[in-house]
């Protein structure tokens, strides 16, 4: 029986995604902000669905969500929507870019109703070493996850909000320099 979980982005990247997840046993269902669909459309390990409604009610609490928007109004627009459709012990995992201060904020908003936030770095080109800040036993229920994504990387506790995203900028300014 597959395991659930959701995910927030571009179409292209969550079709990767689910094939990357396949073989741990995950089915992902899926929700882009920019897409407008009439109808869900299910292809092999991946579920797109036309309405954010449609993603909370087709992943069984305790959710995980992936959410892979840019730390921009619509990352913000997105989960103000989504808050109202989360329950006690959701976590939601920013895996995009973003500014530290931006996802301490987010966080803040989401912790009067008990929902994590975890924030790290999974691109394309994912580092050996990923460090996801936010609650630590989120963190933990999130791990095997987080491995089915990068199976390559290692991860490690950041500790706050922030860190992971903090030290992917960190990594990114040293492969500048």
């Amino acid at each position: 029986m597959p395991t659930y979980t959701a995910y927030i982005g571009p179409p292209d990247n969550a079709r990767r995604l689910a094939h990357k997840l396949q073989p741990a046993g995950y089915q992902l269902i899926a929700f882009d902000p920019a897409e407008h669909l009439i109808t869900t459309v299910t292809e092999g390990p991946l579920t797109v669905v036309p309405m954010l409604q449609d993603l909370a009610e087709n992943v069984p609490s305790k959710r995980i969500i992936l959410v892979d928007l840019p730390s921009s109004p619509v990352m913000d627009e997105t989960l103000e929507e989504l808050m109202f459709l989360l329950a006690v012990g959701d976590i939601v995992i920013h895996i995009q870019h973003a500014v530290p201060d931006d996802t301490v904020r987010r966080a803040r908003h989401l912790e009067g109703m008990q929902v994590h936030l975890l924030d790290c770095t999974l691109t394309e080109n994912t580092a050996a070493s990923v460090v996801v800040g936010g609650n630590r036993f989120a963190f933990n229920d999130s791990l095997p996850l987080l491995q089915a994504v990068a199976p390559d990387a290692t991860y490690s506790y950041g500790g706050r909000t922030g860190a992971g995203h903090t030290a992917a900028q960190g990594q990114a300014q040293n492969h500048t320099a």
